[in-house]
């Protein structure tokens, strides 16, 4: 218990902290990606303010845990952000050709 209290004492340090980060914006490419059930597109939003290059959406039919409700979806849009292409994709791109 003390230690979920901890995170509670430690929020307004937190958001002093937070507000100290903000004046400078991120400029690494973000990747926030929102739950349809929950928080939609507001990660998206949110981040737009704190970061020059910012992509992401709304995780269709998912909840609060994106990587245990909607794995494959995720993984898709990690792999798509980072680089890295899919079996599928890889598939898709030699059939168009």
């Amino acid at each position: 218990m003390h230690a979920a209290f901890e995170m509670y004492r430690a929020a307004p340090i937190a958001a002093k902290h937070n507000r100290e980060s903000a004046k400078e914006k991120l400029r690494m490419p973000v990747l926030a990606l929102g739950s349809e059930r929950i928080n939609r597109d507001a990660p998206l939003k949110s981040m737009q303010q704190l970061a020059d290059i910012v992509q992401g959406g709304v995780v269709p039919q998912c909840g609060h845990f994106l990587a245990e409700e909607c794995p494959e979806y995720l993984t898709q849009q990690l792999l798509t952000f980072f680089g890295k292409e899919t079996g599928a994709q890889r598939s898709q791109a030699h059939h168009k050709k």
